[in-house]
Formats: structure tokens, C-alpha cells, sequence
């Protein structure tokens, strides 16, 4: 009997770490507009930063694969400063209000796309 009920627990929690990580609780661009656009110094402020920081490392780290649209950042060598992709990525939230139900990493790829896009 309790080894049946221990490979229940073992079946069970194989299915949800096997679970894809997809929830409603993704950051929207709605929310990353909120956030980067709260007061200066603000525990918001600093989430709309780590945020951003977070998605370049990310972005530098990911380069090899050839297949997401980040690869087609084009940043003539000089590479992408937190501030520099702050001040595009609220500039384009603040201009595509209708692209904020989206999630926040695609709302920030398609602004710094406005920007580093790759020639043809």
C-alpha cells in the first residue's frame, strides 16, 4: 500500500515538472510600462531595470540561435546599454499602447528591433 501511494506522488510530481512553464502570470507589456514609468528610485524603477538588464544579458547569451528574431539585432559593435534600451523600449511602449497586452519580452524585442535592426 504505501509503495503504490509513493509512486503516485513520484507519477504526479513527474507530470508537473514535465508541465510546460506557460502561465497567465507572464509579465505583460502593460505592466512593464507600468513599471518603467513609476517615479525614479522606486522599487518599480528597479524592476524595469532588472527587467531590461535581465532580457540583454539574455539576448547577448542566446546568439547562436539563429532562429529568434533577436539575431537580427544589429549593434554596429558598439553593443546595447541598459539606458540607451530603457529610453527605446519605454519610447516604443509609450507609441504602441496596443502592443502592451503582449508579453513584455516581445514588446521589448520588437523596440529594440525599431532601433538594431539588421540590414538585408
Amino acid at each position: 500500500m504505501k509503495m503504490q501511494w509513493f509512486s503516485r506522488v513520484a507519477i504526479v510530481c513527474t507530470a508537473l515538472i514535465a508541465a510546460p512553464a506557460y502561465s497567465s502570470d507572464y509579465l505583460k507589456g502593460l505592466d512593464l510600462y507600468q513599471k518603467c514609468t513609476a517615479p525614479k528610485h522606486s522599487v518599480s524603477d528597479g524592476y524595469c531595470n532588472a527587467y531590461i538588464q535581465g532580457f540583454l544579458d539574455g539576448l547577448f547569451i542566446n546568439t547562436d540561435n539563429v532562429d529568434t528574431m533577436l539575431t537580427k539585432l544589429c549593434t554596429k559593435g558598439e553593443g546595447i546599454t541598459l539606458l540607451g534600451a530603457r529610453s527605446i523600449i519605454e519610447k516604443y511602449m509609450k507609441e504602441h499602447k496596443d502592443q502592451l497586452d503582449k508579453f513584455a519580452s516581445t514588446v521589448v524585442g520588437f523596440a529594440l528591433l525599431q532601433v538594431y535592426k539588421c540590414p538585408k
